[in-house]
């Protein structure tokens, strides 16, 4: 595994305020409900996916080989995406099954890419709208490598609209973002800015009711809830997702705070480690 520091998180999303000043214009992208996944040349010279913690991600061969075939230096690059294979469940399950197999569902959604002279040493990159040009140009004509589409966006009102047109195409909501900006490794929020329905509360897994079918969580105020909705296919998706529960985090979905630090009207959104 290549040497990783905290300097060399990718860069993250802050959340969109509709009442937020922003700078216009904004590039718009889809949000995928997928695995956060960058890419890049590991020690032995090959190709290597990793998870947003730089933790090898398996049954992605078929996407790396398709990388490895395009010509010129392709190892000077270190491409960042999403992992996405329909769902986020099925995602999951695919990069996490234990047998090492090329899952054709996989496809790779491709959003940025930059220098990997620039990613090792943190230097500052070119503005986003030459990343994304370089992009489409570097993988052009892939089959399980997709550059996300992106719309321009003038004001608030437009960016939701975009957001809300992304919905209705299947995806999980929208990724503003300033095309002027170079990367910011590890960061959140410095041009970039996710807006999506229902925006769903981080809770702390903290107890299962496999019988009641529902799980206790600590949402962010503090407050204990349990919530119910665990189906069968539900529980296998959350024994997926962690090899200790309690390092579970639940993504709930509800209408804002009630008393004692609850979510209103809950409902279970996704399971990913912390």
């Amino acid at each position: 595994m290549p040497w990783y520091n905290v300097h060399m998180y990718p860069q993250l999303c802050a959340k969109w305020n509709d009442s937020g000043r922003y700078q216009w214009p904004m590039v718009v992208q889809p949000k995928v409900d997928g695995i956060r996944c960058y890419v890049r040349a590991g020690d032995d010279g090959r190709m290597v996916a990793y998870s947003r913690h730089g933790k090898p991600l398996a049954n992605c061969d078929h996407i790396l080989r398709e990388l490895e075939s395009l010509p010129g230096s392709i190892y000077e690059w270190m491409f960042d995406g999403e992992l996405f294979a329909g769902t986020y469940g099925k995602t999951l399950q695919s990069v996490r099954a234990h047998e090492r197999r090329g899952d054709m569902r996989l496809v790779y959604c491709a959003f940025d890419v930059l220098p990997l002279s620039s990613w090792i040493a943190c230097k500052p990159t070119r503005p986003l709208r030459e990343r994304m040009a370089a992009l489409s140009d570097i993988t052009s004509g892939l089959k399980h490598v997709r550059v996300l589409p992106y719309r321009l966006a003038s004001s608030h009102s437009t960016v939701r609209g975009i957001a809300r047109d992304y919905v209705r195409d299947g995806h999980e909501g929208a990724v503003a973002k300033y095309p002027w900006e170079s990367y910011h490794y590890g960061s959140r929020g410095r041009g970039w800015y996710k807006l999506r329905w229902n925006d769903p509360y981080d809770c702390r897994l903290k107890n299962i009711d496999i019988d009641g079918g529902r799980i206790q969580v600590v949402t962010p105020r503090g407050g204990l809830q349990w919530v119910g909705g665990m189906t069968a296919s539900r529980w296998r998706e959350l024994s997926l997702c962690a090899e200790h529960l309690r390092n579970v985090v639940i993504e709930i979905r509800g209408r804002g705070y009630g008393l004692h630090g609850q979510i209103k009207d809950p409902t279970i959104g996704r399971f990913r480690d912390c």
